[in-house]
């Protein structure tokens, strides 16, 4: 699912270009960056291996409104972030991507997962301090879209209801092109709210 997530979040995201962009952990970078156009995306990266293939690719695809920083999304804006060209003031993007680290069970094939209750905990957690700059750099009025390549509810759905409850700023809207179905009941979400989520999982079709 991980692909088809990354291209509904990325046009969703890029609905009107020609504004500042933000992203978390490289991911679609490159997609957006073929959208943008009178605009600035800003792709950041801890990995400096990761970082490289970035940078290479974007210029791969001649996509010059990509900048590209190595640094921890888990800090940017923080007062203690000493990186070039860093921190952004608060509200300074009109749209963000999150694409934060995750336990990877919606990608295939896996013939061995090794994921356990501890692991999902952890990641939830870490994705928490993502979520907690990126709504701090989003400016009012804009959008914040979270997307993973994990089936886990927890990092889903939980992430969505823990969201909404943690910034009451935040609201969901219904994401277009509506591909994926909706999101789990149990994870605290309304059926309403889970109706607005969109969930991607193997099906049939796609064995």
């Amino acid at each position: 699912p991980g692909s088809k997530t990354s291209h509904i979040a990325t046009n969703f995201l890029m609905q009107d270009i020609g504004q500042r962009q933000g992203i978390g952990q490289g991911g679609a970078s490159e997609q957006q960056g073929e959208l943008v156009k009178g605009g600035g995306l800003v792709a950041c990266e801890r990995n400096h291996v990761k970082l490289s293939k970035l940078i290479d690719l974007c210029k791969t695809l001649g996509v010059p409104t990509v900048q590209c920083l190595r640094a921890d999304s888990t800090t940017i804006g923080m007062p203690h972030a000493r990186v070039p060209g860093l921190p952004y003031p608060a509200g300074y993007f009109d749209r963000v991507l999150l694409d934060p680290p995750c336990s990877a069970l919606g990608l295939r094939p896996r013939l061995c997962q090794t994921a356990t209750s501890s692991s999902l905990a952890q990641a939830v957690a870490y994705q928490r301090l993502f979520l907690h700059v990126a709504v701090s750099m989003l400016r009012v009025g804009g959008v914040l879209v979270y997307s993973t390549c994990t089936i886990a509810p927890s990092e889903n759905e939980g992430m969505v209801c823990w969201a909404l409850r943690r910034f009451p700023c935040l609201k969901l809207v219904d994401a277009t092109p509506r591909l994926g179905g909706h999101g789990r009941r149990g994870q605290g979400l309304s059926d309403e709210q889970c109706a607005l989520v969109q969930r991607f999982e193997p099906t049939d079709d796609d064995a």
